[in-house]
């Protein structure tokens, strides 16, 4: 029997969801000079590429579980959508077992460095159990976030999340069956 889970999906430590102020208006950064084609409501569907990642405890590196390219060069001020889906596996070994993940998202366009745009958090803790009863030590739970902001500039643009774990204990957490997507208008 599963005591307690707790699901957080959150956005970081910042509370960036309240900072975030679409002007797509302005042009801030952004070469003059360069052509704008007008395409009265273009809109480019991008689908990405996911992997896995496996956590058995705190000091296991961190691994980028999904990438998405979209090109934005023929959308004036395009605003950007990005979907992701996962399945989180625990597998506890012990009654008592905790983990945390943390799945970040990155934006780096025309080969600029990456750039964080947010942090959501997974957290699972005290799971308690029978002896024996294995299954109630084991659960698969979907996970995923939407995120959107309006680019102040066009380009291609490579959007990755980056999941970590910042807590285990006696389990192992499992990511995979990830998909993740980019939508530009």
């Amino acid at each position: 029997m599963i005591d307690f889970i707790k699901e957080v999906h959150h956005s970081d430590k910042n509370d960036w969801d309240a900072k975030i102020h679409c002007k797509c208006n302005q042009n801030i950064g952004c070469d003059q000079s360069e052509p704008q084609h007008q395409f009265p409501q273009t809109a480019l569907l991008s689908c990405g590429q996911g992997g896995r990642a496996a956590f058995t405890n705190v000091n296991d590196p961190s691994t980028i579980v999904g990438r998405v390219i979209i090109d934005t060069r023929g959308i004036p001020k395009p605003t950007v959508g990005i979907q992701f889906s996962s399945v989180i596996n625990f597998l506890a070994l012990f009654t008592g077992a905790v983990g945390r993940l943390d799945f970040e998202l990155f934006r780096a366009c025309d080969n600029s460095n990456p750039m964080l745009l947010n942090t959501w958090t997974y957290e699972i803790f005290r799971i308690e159990g029978a002896p024996g009863d294995f299954d109630a030590f084991r659960f698969s739970k979907s996970f995923g976030f939407n995120f959107c902001e309006c680019a102040s500039c066009t380009g291609l643009c490579e959007y990755f999340v980056k999941v970590s774990v910042t807590n285990v204990f006696v389990a192992t957490l499992l990511v995979d069956n990830v998909h993740i997507t980019a939508l530009a208008q």
